[in-house]
């Protein structure tokens, strides 16, 4: 699969976790675990897909550098997107509910630390030039940003946060690869 189409889920997935702000922002209620129905569930899977996709793509194009270790660092995000899908599906099943589902309590950190992670050494490998290399950075900076706006405007803010997931699928899906998986270093 291409990088492009890889990149694409990560847009669509961007747009699923915006749809989800901008509908509790329409309806009027915060988005918590207690708010979160089934169609929500629904698009954080997409969500969820959609940036295993792009975070796929982040290791294809060699971001975070060229030493293996260094590569490896999208697979954290990738787990916690994993288990995001995974605790959605067991929410959707009826076995939990978002407010009680302990498979997010896993899932949360491993999305936000992998997601620093990348960021941090998409910075550090100078791979991606110009605006990509950013992209990470956005979504780490996006919800303290976020969470700031809010004391503002109020919850319109949240739909930043899938904007700037957005920006990375987006990133992702311009790149070309920089080197080849065959010849990265050790």
């Amino acid at each position: 699969m291409s990088n492009k189409m890889l990149g694409l889920f990560g847009v669509i997935g961007g747009a699923a976790l915006m749809s989800i702000e901008i509908r509790h922002n329409l309806l009027g209620t915060v988005l918590n675990g207690a708010t979160i129905d089934s169609f929500d569930e629904v698009l954080y899977i997409i969500w969820s897909l959609g940036l295993m996709a792009t975070f796929w793509g982040i290791y294809r194009l060699g971001v975070t550098g060229s030493k293996t270790w260094m590569r490896l660092v999208p697979f954290v995000a990738i787990i916690g997107f994993a288990a995001m899908a995974i605790g959605s599906i067991v929410d959707i099943l009826g076995f939990s509910t978002a407010s009680i589902n302990p498979i997010f309590i896993v899932a949360w950190p491993l999305i936000l630390i992998g997601t620093l992670l990348t960021a941090i050494f998409a910075l550090i490998s100078r791979t991606w030039a110009g605006w990509r290399k950013f992209a990470p950075l956005l979504v780490v900076l996006a919800i303290p940003l976020m969470l700031l706006m809010n004391q503002v405007i109020g919850e319109a803010s949240t739909a930043l946060v899938g904007l700037s997931w957005i920006f990375l699928g987006f990133a992702v899906s311009t790149s070309e690869p920089t080197f080849s998986l065959q010849t990265s270093q050790a």
